[in-house]
């Protein structure tokens, strides 16, 4: 009976052992299949292709059109999300068909739509056109299709003898025919005052300066023997001392007292 009894407690710790062995595994297998990698879900996030440090001319049908300078250029080509970023700033260069820059680009964020052959330039926006005019904006768009440049934000314009500042603006691509929303000029003009407006100091705030009559009639007497107060001529006689006047031939210009020895 007792072998019997042990036997029987033998099978039963062996099954429960089997039991629990199955027990833990068995989960155990089945967690091994949520350890996979979960999958991106937005796909737009990931660039199909990054470079660094890209200097490069971009043509379009054939003709060369403009220079791109950039740091680092992120390029999305998929069916549904299809666009160039330059999240690090990007220098641009707009070429003319006989390869002459018509104007240099400059911001911190560009975004290029290439289906819509559309240009978002973004923050610290600075364009430069041929006749050296410079717009400085936080936000430019560019389209290539209907070749025109414009914005909604404010925008300054520096010429070489004002600065016209607004919000809204449109232009051609080339920057020269432009128009500009709630616009006002301040112009830069040279700071010149007529010469009608020169002040002049009056005559009788001069002093002349001051004579010693004392010491003049002290060496007039030494010379001539006599004092300038005693000294007498007619106003109407000529200049000469010696000859009889035309004038007055009665009158005879004469100093007295020089006559004497």
């Amino acid at each position: 009976m007792d072998i019997n009894r042990i036997s029987h407690i033998g099978i039963r710790i062996t099954v429960a052992l089997w039991v629990t062995v199955m027990f833990v595994f068995t989960p155990s297998c089945n967690s091994g299949k949520k350890h996979k990698a979960e999958s991106i879900l937005n796909k737009d996030s990931v660039p199909t292709m990054r470079t660094y440090g890209v200097t490069t001319l971009i043509s379009d049908s054939g003709i060369i059109s403009y220079k791109i300078i950039t740091e680092e250029w992120d390029i999305y080509n998929r069916p549904d999300f299809s666009q160039w970023a330059f999240e690090k700033g990007v220098y641009l260069e707009k070429f003319d068909t006989l390869m002459h820059v018509t104007a240099s680009i400059k911001a911190d964020t560009a975004y290029y739509y290439d289906k819509k052959k559309l240009w978002e330039l973004r923050s610290n926006v600075h364009i430069r056109n041929l006749a050296g005019d410079k717009f400085n904006t936080s936000l430019m768009f560019w389209d290539e299709d209907a070749k025109r440049i414009y914005s909604d934000k404010y925008i300054s314009i520096e010429q070489a003898d004002r600065q016209i500042v607004g919000y809204g603006f449109e232009s051609d691509q080339s920057l020269t025919n432009y128009t500009i929303r709630q616009s006002s000029g301040v112009f830069l003009v040279e700071d010149t005052a007529p010469a009608d407006t020169v002040k002049s100091v009056p005559v009788d705030t001069v002093k002349p300066a001051a004579v010693d009559t004392s010491s003049f009639a002290t060496k007039w007497r030494r010379m001539f023997g006599i004092s300038p107060s005693q000294l007498t001529t007619k106003t109407d006689a000529p200049k000469s001392t010696t000859s009889r006047s035309k004038a007055h031939p009665d009158t005879t210009s004469t100093v007295d007292s020089l006559a004497r020895p």
